[in-house]
């Protein structure tokens, strides 16, 4: 008797150890600073005095490409990603973005737009070229919201 009136007692001490133990190590090995086997530091937290990135309209633009006879045009929607105040810049400045991007871009030619590769490269230049504006201020990407050329 006096064994199956232990037997409660120790199957209940059993899971408390076990449980404890279990605890214990998920503790040391996921929650202590500096664990490796720690979570990476969420690289989009934001520095103290940092602004939020958000995406931003610049607008429609069609251009006749540089082609014999004129004969073709590039349609396109470009999206920013940018933080409030250079957003606000980018208002203040508009007219003379999109001056400069569709006498930039009227210089280019349908071969020079195809694929992936051409439609990149039109990206990176047009980033560039609103940041050379906007400086010091910047854009941090560029996007294509429509692409047609026809």
């Amino acid at each position: 008797m006096a064994l199956t009136s232990k037997l409660p007692i120790a199957v209940i001490a059993l899971v408390a150890v076990i449980g404890g133990l279990g605890t214990g190590m998920a503790a040391s090995l996921g929650m202590a600073p500096g664990s490796p086997f720690q979570g990476a530091p969420d690289p989009t937290a934001l520095s103290e005095g940092e602004e939020p990135l958000s995406i931003h309209e610049l607008g429609d633009f069609v251009v006749n490409l540089s082609e014999p006879g004129g004969a073709r045009l590039l349609r396109m929607r470009l999206r920013v990603e940018a933080t409030p105040s250079t957003a606000a810049r980018i208002e203040q400045i508009r007219p003379r973005i999109h001056d400069d991007i569709l006498r930039w871009t009227s210089d280019r030619t349908y071969a020079s737009l195809e694929g992936a590769m051409g439609k990149e490269e039109l990206r990176t230049e047009l980033m560039a070229r609103i940041n050379t504006i906007l400086e010091p201020q910047r854009v941090e990407q560029v996007y294509f919201h429509n692409f047609v050329v026809q």
